[in-house]
């Protein structure tokens, strides 16, 4: 999938060196983390890298630490968080129960998605995020405090939208374990002291120092505006109304999509949680796709879950009707 997306040759150029043909940047992201990069080389600080960029430190710092040039040193990164998400999104759906083989199948969509294929090659740190949001979303299900704490942790220092991860881990344990008041504390308490200590650190260049983007009417009507808006978001997350219509065909909804009430309940409320990052997107960001990356641990799971229940209903349905023949 990366091999063929840098061999196309209209993407080479810009890929490797961060500017088009006509020497222009190519993705405006990528200067404030290819900036940030130079930076943890010794470089100075550029002015054009400000918040929220700047607090996202722990893939240009990775980018900067390995020798070699920096944009493909994020390639690389994102090659391997790909492959890292790809491992817990497995365990997750063994661990809902939907079985080895629809994990397998997960994987598989997983790799072969459009943001995997379209962003994942670029200087950005998304792959990286959505990978330690996948590894923190298993071990709250698992119920590993430690694993968790370790993800959500290096989660935030990639996005600060890897917050979402503290949420439903909060949520999740006042509604499955809700006296156990130390573990929700710590498990609050330490991400979001991580999330704050970039924010004390670059605090000092005072370029733009701000915490948050604000949301606003104009950038909503803007992004609503765009065909880019629609078109990358169905190109995301297509497999999901195809699931679900697949689903109603074969059960017309009489059938529970996930196997036990526990993986119902942590799917719902992970989506819950997650759909409030691309929603903040689309009136204080410019939104596309890749900001509905980050559904990826809840929708393909509820999507695997669509599909297995269907297939269930099929099976039971042609075992009724072989019986109905034998007696007659």
């Amino acid at each position: 999938m990366f091999g063929a997306r840098l061999a196309t040759n209209t993407f080479v150029e810009q890929r490797l060196t961060g500017r088009t043909g006509s020497g222009a940047v190519a993705v405006g992201d990528q200067t404030q983390y290819l900036g940030l990069a130079r930076f943890f080389r010794g470089e100075p600080l550029a002015p054009e890298v400000g918040p929220p960029f700047a607090y996202r430190v722990l893939p240009p710092f990775l980018a900067a630490m390995v020798p070699g040039n920096p944009r493909v040193n994020f390639i690389l990164i994102n090659i391997a968080s790909v492959m890292l998400a790809q491992v817990f999104l497995y365990a997750l759906v063994v661990r809902l129960r939907l079985g080895t083989a629809s994990a397998a199948l997960g994987a598989g969509v997983y790799a072969l998605s459009f943001p995997v294929f379209y962003y994942g090659t670029d200087a950005l740190t998304d792959p990286m995020a959505t990978a330690f949001l996948m590894m923190a979303l298993w071990a709250i299900y698992e119920g590993t405090l430690s694993g968790y704490l370790v993800a959500a942790s290096l989660g935030i220092l990639c996005r600060e939208t890897d917050v979402a991860a503290v949420l439903v881990f909060a949520a999740w344990s006042l509604w499955t374990r809700p006296r156990r008041w130390g573990a929700l504390v710590v498990g609050t308490a330490v991400p979001l002291a991580v999330a704050v200590l970039p924010r004390l650190w670059f605090a000092r260049f005072s370029h733009q120092p701000t915490y948050t983007q604000h949301a606003s009417l104009d950038v909503l009507l803007f992004n609503l505006s765009r065909p880019r808006t629609y078109l990358t978001i169905v190109l995301a997350l297509w497999f999901v109304p195809a699931a679900v219509t697949w689903y109603l065909a074969r059960t017309r909804g009489r059938v529970a999509v996930l196997p036990t009430i526990d993986a119902a309940r942590f799917v719902y409320l992970t989506g819950a949680v997650l759909l409030l990052i691309p929603a903040y997107a689309l009136v204080a960001a410019y939104s596309d796709g890749r900001f509905f990356w980050v559904l990826y641990p809840a929708a393909i799971p509820f999507a695997l879950g669509c599909v297995s229940a269907a297939s269930a209903s099929q099976a039971r349905a042609s075992r009724g009707i072989d019986a109905a023949d034998i007696e007659t």
